[in-house]
Parts: structure tokens; sequence; C-alpha cells
């Protein structure tokens, strides 16, 4: 759904708040005089504030326009780029880092992010169903990769066929045939995981300095698999894992998650409370409305603020 101002109540996804630059030209990032274009258009027609609150008014259909900042995976330009801005107009926001990122993990989809710098969608496909075919002959019918069809239409859709499927693929593919795959590449390429993520993502002092200057923060599991194509058992690891690296940091237990990639096919309410999460966002497209799920708010791309704000004269 288009973003427009007839909604009252919104959430904004964010993720790479930077100027374009050639060795991350898959990142896609926001650039930060557009991030800045974006907040000053928000806090002049929203009360910027949190999602709970957001969620509430929206439940008591409060007149009240809100809006609050989501900022996905802990990305160290957020706190280079987005924090200055945000403590200019004086305006919040939360947010979710992949904690085992503290480690010097890199995730698989920031891997893909870093390969689609260096090559194109159409060569790494064909890197990996070579790979695939000589590897493990017997997944071939199962995740060999179209360049012409795409996997799914619930994501991925601003990218083209080649790309949405490669990243699609690397979520749906056995974990250790994804990352043998990967491991090969960045070794052929002479890349260093563990550098790149310390570039790539906040410390935990980061973190911890971001909480005490008062942005909320929220789990983005832990080493951000999407949960909807992992096993049930490994997914709740995921959470809790991530929750309790969190509360050890913080010193506070985080309440609100944000699923890694999407929102899961059906959603585990009785199991989210259990374990102290009170909302849960998705990747859902849409102005948040009365009689919504709290474990599955929709939020509204930088993308679509973006291409409302080019189209529109206000």
């Amino acid at each position: 759904m288009a973003f427009s101002l007839n909604d009252n109540h919104i959430v904004v996804k964010y993720h790479y708040i930077d100027n374009p630059r050639e060795d991350r030209r898959a990142f896609y990032p926001c650039p930060i005089k557009e991030f800045e274009r974006q907040i000053i258009f928000l806090k002049n027609n929203f009360k910027i504030t949190t999602v709970e609150n957001v969620f509430n008014a929206a439940q008591e259909n409060s007149s009240e326009k809100m809006c609050a900042l989501t900022f996905d995976d802990g990305l160290k330009d957020n706190y280079q780029n987005a924090i200055p801005i945000l403590k200019k107009h004086r305006v919040t926001g939360t947010f979710f880092p992949i904690t085992k990122t503290f480690e010097g993990f890199l995730p698989a989809t920031h891997a893909m992010h870093i390969l689609l710098s260096s090559q194109s969608s159409e060569d790494l496909v064909g890197n990996f169903n070579t790979f695939l075919s000589a590897t493990f002959p017997d997944m071939v019918g199962q995740f060999y990769i179209s360049k012409t069809k795409r996997l799914t239409m619930e994501r991925k859709m601003y990218d083209d066929v080649s790309t949405a499927n490669l990243k699609e693929t690397m979520n749906r593919v056995p974990r250790n045939i994804r990352d043998t795959f990967l491991e090969m590449i960045f070794k052929e390429l002479g890349l260093d995981k563990e550098k790149i993520s310390s570039a790539l993502f906040m410390t935990p002092l980061e973190i911890k300095d971001l909480y005490r200057k008062g942005y909320l923060i929220g789990s983005h599991a832990h080493s951000h698999e999407a949960l909807d194509t992992t096993e049930e058992s490994l997914a709740w690891e995921e959470i809790r894992t991530s929750k309790k690296i969190l509360k050890e940091l913080l010193g506070t237990p985080v309440t609100v998650l944000v699923y890694p990639q999407s929102g899961p096919k059906i959603v585990p309410q009785a199991m989210l409370k259990e374990e102290g999460l009170r909302f849960a966002l998705s990747t859902e497209r849409r102005g948040v409305l009365k009689g919504d799920d709290p474990y599955l708010i929709p939020r509204y791309d930088t993308n679509d603020i973006r291409d409302f704000l080019d189209t529109t004269t206000l």
C-alpha cells in the first residue's frame, strides 16, 4: 500500500543510512540528506513516539497522528549518521541489533549485500547453481535458482528477479549449503567476514550508549535467520538468545521484536507473550489500524516515504 497522509498511525522502517558508495552499491542506503528530509517531514506531520504508543493510539482510534521510527540490524551507520539527525530534531527511535554481530559474525543477508556489490546477481546465481550441481546434486531440483520467475511475491519486491531469488534461496536452503557457498565465494574474493562485520555493525558499547541516551532497544533475533523458514526450536533459540544478551547488556528486558526479513505465516502469540514480548513488527507496508495484531504490526519502508515526497506537493 502506498503511504499517504490519510494514515494517522504509522511505523517507518530504516536500514542503511549513508551516502551511496561504489564498494557498497548493493546496499541501497537512505542517503543522509534524504533521511533528514524524511525526519523533518514526519516530525511536521506526526508526533514521533514509541511503537507501543503508536499501536495503542491506533486501537483507541485516536485522532492524534503518531509515528514510530525503527532501525533494523544495529548498523554502525545508524550510530554515525542517523543519531546526530535524530538528536538535532529532538525525536526518538527504536533500534534492533542482531546480537550475534557482537561476536564479529556477518549475517548471510549482509554477506549477500557485500557479494552483490562485487559481482552481478546473474553471475552469483550462476555460481550458486554450478556449486549446487557439483557439490549437492540431490538438492538441484529443490534449490536451483531461476533468473526469470520469482520465488515469492511477499518480499524483496524492490529487487530484480535474479537478486530476489538469490536472497530468498539463501533463506530457504539448508544452512550448511548456504554457508559453504558463501565461505567459498568470500575466500575466492579474499574478503574477511569479521573485519566486514566490525565495519558494518554497532558494538555492544555503542548499543548501550544509545540506551543511556534515551533511545529504545528491541530484539532482531540472534543471527538474522528468517524465522518463517527456520525450524521452530531454532527460531525460539534465536529469540531467547537475543533477549538474554540484550538484558545482560542493558540491565532491563526488551519487549519489542522485529522479525528478521519478514513476519511468520503463523504467529505463536502465547509463546511470544511467555517470552515477555509485547509487540512484534513485520514488513507489511501500511499504516497501523484498529484491530491489528500486536505481534504483526505493519511498517512503511523509507522508500515509501521517499516516493511520497518525490511525487507530492505539500
